[in-house]
């Protein structure tokens, strides 16, 4: 299926699924993730990363590790810039959206000082529908090229 059999109600569905992923890592709502998350989600970091491993997890899982580690350190502030996105149909119930977003991430620390870490990144997030004519919701996300990068992913997601 080509993006010609994307709907316009599909097409704004995606948009806002897309609008809650980023406002929900930005402003910690890690309630309005869950709701927009399928019961199991697929993470792929390899295109970033070859020695990660694709990981397949519960919907509890994938936000709890969002809320417990990464973006839910209050000490750190993100931004999710979505730039120019393609939606595409994979299947009856399927979906997938190719994407560019400029992430950036600061993170303070005790002593006053502060990391940044900002990165462009090329990634593709896979939507499935619940029911035939059911809600979409995320199921998976494969950022896979970086384009450029100030900082780095240590200097936020490290230990300190």
């Amino acid at each position: 299926m080509s993006s010609s059999n994307v709907t316009f109600p599909e097409d704004q569905a995606f948009r806002q699924l897309t609008y809650n992923w980023a406002k929900s890592f930005d402003t910690k709502e890690w309630d309005l993730l869950r709701s927009i998350t399928r019961d199991r989600v697929e993470l792929d970091y390899q295109g970033l990363n070859p020695k990660q491993v694709v990981q397949v997890m519960s919907r509890e899982d994938f936000v709890e590790g969002f809320a417990k580690k990464t973006p839910g350190d209050e000490r750190l502030q993100t931004q999710h810039l979505i730039g120019g996105m393609v939606f595409s149909k994979t299947g009856t119930n399927t979906a997938k959206r190719d994407f560019q977003v400029r992430a950036r991430y600061l993170k303070h620390f005790e002593d006053g000082s502060v990391k940044e870490w900002t990165a462009g990144i090329l990634g593709t997030h896979f939507y499935e529908r619940d029911g035939v004519e059911g809600d979409w919701g995320l199921a998976g996300l494969r950022p896979h090229t970086m384009t450029f990068e100030v900082g780095g992913w240590g200097d936020v997601f490290g230990e300190g």
